[in-house]
């Protein structure tokens, strides 16, 4: 096998859970009910499909034109980098002088990520509300486990993947200790695991998106609930884009 094969299949191995019976039919129909109360449309030509064994996505059932909107997620709904960032910042019960600032120092050499970090963060914090947060039916429908690679598997890695490996959880470490910054205390035992888990789902459904409106939009890291299933495909045959009069993510 040569090198990029075996980096393809770490990306695989990393962004892909391990389904089993985490999720049920039950969470599929929540899903789809919170969606739709929510605001979000899907085109008639576009499915829930249940595969069995708790994986389940989209379909589309018959052809439509190129460029059809497929389906339309408000913003209300949306876990947006700058909006998460504003809301964790103004609701902390620490009082932290230029929070973002600190955070930034926290995050060291993994600074880069920081609009990944407050999707992360605001994630975990929906996971911690529980049934009664605002996204829980979205949650719930997450797979509950993500693979990780043992020691034994690690040091089995050629060079690179093993640098892949090593770079995500030092990233997470930095995560932890920002997070920790936020909350006024260290993560530990069930908080860093459900934190672990936030980081692990969003790193592999998160990405930024763009604008075919407004020429001078910055693009944005967002997690977008529904269209977080289209992640992928390769090469991608879905486009996504901004709606900013609409204040819709859209998928064509």
């Amino acid at each position: 096998m040569i090198l990029w094969q075996k980096l393809l299949l770490l990306y695989y191995y990393l962004a892909h859970p391990a389904y089993g019976d985490q999720r049920s039919s039950s969470s599929l129909a929540n899903l789809s009910s919170w969606a739709k109360q929510h605001g979000t449309t899907l085109h008639p030509a576009v499915q829930w499909v249940d595969y069995g064994d708790g994986d389940w996505g989209l379909q589309l059932t018959s052809k439509v034109d190129r460029g059809t909107e497929l389906i339309r997620v408000p913003r209300s709904i949306v876990l947006d980098s700058v909006v998460s960032r504003d809301e964790i910042i103004s609701s902390s019960t620490s009082v932290i002088e230029n929070a973002n600032e600190c955070i930034i120092d926290a995050l060291g050499p993994f600074q880069v990520h920081e609009e990944n970090f407050w999707i992360v963060l605001k994630l975990y914090q929906c996971l911690r509300e529980e049934r009664n947060g605002k996204h829980a039916p979205w949650i719930e429908a997450m797979p509950r486990k993500f693979r990780h690679f043992s020691k034994e598997e690690e040091d089995c890695l050629p060079f690179y993947a093993k640098y892949i490996a090593d770079y995500q959880r030092q990233k997470l470490d930095a995560f932890v200790d920002a997070a920790s910054v936020i909350c006024g205390h260290k993560l530990e035992g069930k908080e860093k695991e459900q934190f672990t888990w936030a980081f692990d789902a969003v790193g592999s459904r998160f990405w930024k998106t763009t604008s075919t409106i407004k020429e001078d939009y910055q693009p944005r890291s967002e997690l977008v609930p529904v269209g977080d299933m289209f992640n992928h495909r390769e090469p991608p045959n879905v486009k996504l884009y901004h709606d900013n009069d609409g204040d819709a993510v859209c998928f064509l």
